[in-house]
C-alpha cells in the first residue's frame, strides 16, 4: 500500500502516516527510523501490521512510564490507564511483561509499602487495607501473605489511636449509647474487625 501523506503530531510525539486508501498510522520515531518511511513508498500489509504492533508496543510502554513515574503504580491500574489510550490487550500484555522484567512494576513490592503506609499514616484495619487491595487489582495469593504478618497487637494499637481520637471529638455527645455506636460504625468504617472494636470500647470507654 503506498504512502501518500506524512505529518507529525507534536502533541503525540508520533509520525502520522497516510496511505492511499486514507488509512492512517501512528509510528514513533525508533519505527518511522527503522523503516525508513517516506512519501511514494510502498508497504505490504504484513508490514504494515508489523510496524504498527511495534510502534505501539513503544508508544503503550512510553506512557506507561509516565504514568508510574514517581509513584507507583499496579499492574491492573497500568492496565486500564493503557486500555484509556485504546492499545490492544495483546499490546498491553507485551508491555506489562516487559516493565516487570524491567522492574518498573512489581505488585509485591507494591502491597508491602501499601499495607505499611495504610497502617501507620492512615491508622487503617485489615479489612479496610484488603478490600483497597482488591480494588487496585492486587491478587490474593500477594497480599494474603503481607496480611498474614499483619499482628493483631498492631492492629489493636491502630484501632486504639483512631478510637481516642474519635472519643475525643464525641465530647459533647451526652448519650453513651449514641456515643459507642458512632465510634464502633467510625472503627468498623476503617476497617478493624469487631474482634477489636469490642476490646478497643473496653480499653477506652
Amino acid at each position: 500500500m503506498l504512502v501518500v501523506d506524512i505529518k507529525y503530531n507534536k502533541s503525540k510525539e508520533v509520525f502520522e502516516v497516510i496511505f492511499e486508501d486514507e488509512t492512517k498510522l501512528l509510528l514513533n520515531y525508533n519505527i518511522f527510523e527503522k523503516y525508513k518511511v517516506s512519501v511514494d513508498m510502498d508497504f505490504s500489509e504484513t508490514e504494515i501490521l508489523e510496524m504498527k504492533y511495534f510502534s505501539d508496543i513503544e508508544r503503550a510502554k512510553s506512557r506507561a512510564i509516565n504514568y508510574i513515574s514517581g509513584k507507583l503504580k499496579t499492574k491492573y491500574e497500568v492496565r486500564l490507564k493503557l486500555r484509556e489510550n485504546e492499545f490492544s490487550n495483546e499490546v498491553i500484555d507485551e508491555v506489562l511483561e516487559i516493565l516487570e522484567n524491567e522492574e518498573y512494576l512489581n505488585d509485591r513490592l507494591y502491597c508491602e509499602i501499601f499495607i505499611e503506609d495504610k497502617k501507620r499514616l492512615n491508622g487503617y484495619g485489615k479489612n479496610k487495607i484488603k478490600s483497597l487491595l482488591i480494588q487496585k487489582g492486587i491478587s490474593k495469593s500477594i497480599f494474603e501473605d503481607f496480611l498474614d504478618n499483619f499482628e493483631y497487637e498492631d492492629e489493636f494499637d491502630n484501632a486504639v489511636k483512631m478510637g481516642i481520637k474519635k472519643l475525643n471529638l464525641l465530647a459533647n455527645e451526652e448519650d453513651k449509647f449514641k456515643k459507642k455506636q458512632k465510634i464502633i460504625n467510625y472503627l468498623a468504617y476503617r476497617g478493624f474487625s469487631f474482634d477489636v472494636i469490642n476490646d478497643v470500647l473496653k480499653e477506652i470507654l
